[in-house]
């Protein structure tokens, strides 16, 4: 089998992600920021992989951004490989001690069109290899940007002859501070210890010729370039398609802006825009800001999609100003929200389901009671008896929920928990065994919506209490 990581944000660890003896895995698109500092002498890595071989397998770590506070730490990695890697690529590491971290044999690694910033050094061998780059001497693609206090090539007790760097010279000088670092005249390759030889630098006039793509960022400019177009709903789809990219770009500013000036231009043009203003409002919400009445005041919706979330906020804040209670006038308008297609009418429509949970006992299940084809048929789930065989107890639960279902071979169960703002409080796989047993320790007292998915249908929605 093959391991796949992708699509995490994960902040304030001393490791990110670490790989030991698997055979056969991807690591990409991974957001990991804040690692922790603790102390000299112990190493602390955004993605380290040891002990590990992928035979056949296309493995590899790409399209990653890991971030740390200090380039001074230098026991602080990026990206560290204890084994061979097939691909190491389109990763940004920021702000770390080591930014790509070879400390064993790892021949037959490449490494490609990774972004370095702010490191106290860039490619670093610990008594290790990583082999020529790209057969033919072409160039790797590989960019140094800011500042690099050691070295932006670094050789400890590692023969640096045999892991030559090919660079293509784009500019005739580089500054540091103003373009990206990729001429071998100023390239700083430095060695120390026993043994050490010095990483060289050949300039190549032949690029990478590196065919690898990097399926998010492509997906993003597609959506973004509003190329993207959906079967059924198409405006509203592409509309919460924007907004989703916009939410990312917002969380994980530094992957895509660093050389990706498309989407720079995508994030502030939507930050101007009725969507950004939304996006805004949403966030001073989820901290309990005033300001957010303010911001909501000034929004003109332009479609279904905006009109319900603004309709949805205002009504949330005016629940709040009043014990988190609603007229009947409010309770209305909030079920005539409900009672759309969610694919037409946008977030705000789960976002009214959630609040109506504790005074509503209606079933929403609009156009979305089993999946819809591009033929624009509904297709039931499967196995509808498996509806009336899922128990969700004990409710109200402690410590521990128990959900119990029957999956077979194949199917994949989700238990995704949601607070009374709409947003999930948890989420959690559920085993092919008769009994999952999940932990409620991150949820606080008080009243959540919970969710059943199997093989992406909604099988089950309810209420949940947890007390303490």
């Amino acid at each position: 089998p093959i391991y796949y990581m992708d699509n995490n944000i994960i902040k304030r660890v001393s490791n990110g992600i670490w790989i030991t003896n698997l055979n056969g895995f991807e690591i990409k698109s991974n957001a990991i920021t804040n690692l922790s500092v603790l102390g000299s002498s112990v190493m602390q890595n955004g993605i380290l992989a040891e002990g590990s071989r992928g035979g056949g397998y296309n493995i590899g770590i790409w399209s990653n951004f890991v971030q740390a506070s200090s380039l001074y730490d230098w026991f602080q990695s990026g990206i560290r490989l204890e084994t061979t890697v097939s691909t190491v690529a389109y990763n940004t590491v920021q702000d770390i001690g080591r930014g790509l971290f070879f400390g064993s044999v790892c021949t037959g690694t490449e490494t490609a069109k990774n972004n370095m910033i702010n490191n106290y050094s860039g490619i670093f061998l610990n008594w290790g290899v990583i082999g020529a780059q790209l057969s033919g001497q072409r160039a790797t693609e590989n960019s140094w940007h800011g500042t690099f206090p050691e070295s932006h090539l670094f050789s400890l007790s590692s023969n640096g002859s045999q892991s030559p760097m090919y660079v293509y010279k784009t500019i005739p000088q580089c500054d540091p501070t103003l373009a990206p670092c990729t001429d071998p005249v100023n390239i700083r390759s430095v060695f120390s210890g026993s043994g050490a030889v010095q990483i060289p630098v050949f300039e190549s006039t032949i690029v990478s010729g590196y065919k690898m793509s990097d399926p998010k960022r492509e997906l993003y400019l597609k959506i973004a370039k509003d190329e993207f177009h959906f079967p059924m709903y198409d405006a509203s789809a592409r509309w919460m398609s924007k907004y989703n990219v916009y939410n990312k770009l917002q969380a994980e500013d530094s992957i895509y802006k660093v050389d990706e000036p498309e989407l720079k231009w995508f994030a502030d043009s939507v930050t101007a825009s009725t969507m950004g203003e939304l996006h805004k409002a949403a966030k001073e919400l989820a901290n309990n800001n005033d300001n957010s009445l303010t911001i909501l005041n000034s929004v003109a919706p332009g479609n279904i999609v905006e009109q319900n979330l603004k309709d949805v906020y205002e009504l949330v804040l005016s629940g709040r100003s009043n014990g988190n209670s609603f007229s009947k006038a409010q309770i209305k308008k909030l079920q005539s929200i409900a009672a759309q297609c969610p694919y037409e009418g946008g977030y705000g429509v789960y976002c009214a389901r959630v609040l109506l949970a504790p005074l509503d006992n209606r079933v929403y299940n609009i156009c979305e009671s089993g999946r819809i084809t591009k033929s624009g048929l509904k297709l039931a789930p499967s196995d509808t008896s498996m509806i009336n065989n899922i128990m969700v107890y004990p409710n109200p639960a402690n410590d521990i929920l128990n959900v119990a279902i029957h999956l077979e071979d194949g199917q994949t169960g989700v238990l995704t928990v949601y607070d009374l703002t709409g947003k999930i409080a948890l989420s959690s796989m559920l085993t092919n065994s008769n009994i999952s047993e999940i932990s409620t320790a991150l949820l606080s007292e008080g009243l959540y919506i919970y969710k059943i998915i199997v093989n992406d249908i909604p099988l089950s929605t309810g209420k949940l209490s947890i007390i303490r």
